[in-house]
């Protein structure tokens, strides 16, 4: 019976911790990330069934690629093979692609007019 307290109080301090590091993830993307420019390559299932827009991008003359999921435009092909800004933190690794206005909003950047044509998709 005691091992499995064990078990389950270090089963819970592992989520506790996955939980706190995401937090920090993302505070951390939103005040030391900078600004680049990616380029959408093409939807990818994830292990958990679901899909995320593959990109990629060069910082320091190195390519990074990632994904993001996005479940508005989830698989629209029309996303593939397309620019967009990306905000990433070079210490963490992490990155965001903003397609949508409120991407924008939460790293206090205006919406840019080029990309007014994805609204219509995000309705």
């Amino acid at each position: 019976m005691k091992k499995k307290g064990i078990t389950l109080f270090i089963g819970c301090a592992v989520l506790i911790f996955i939980f706190l590091w995401g937090i920090y993830d993302n505070k951390h993307l939103e005040h030391q990330g900078i600004l680049l420019q990616a380029k959408t390559l093409e939807w990818a299932t994830t292990a958990k069934m679901g899909m995320s827009l593959r990109y990629e991008f060069y910082y320091l003359g190195k390519r990074q690629t990632s994904n993001n999921a996005f479940n508005k435009i989830r698989g629209l092909q029309v996303f593939e093979n397309k620019y967009f800004p990306l905000i990433y933190d070079p210490n963490t690794g992490t990155s965001q692609l903003l397609i949508d206005p409120t991407d924008f909003r939460r790293f206090n950047l205006s919406f840019p007019d080029s990309l007014s044509w994805v609204l219509p998709y995000l309705k």
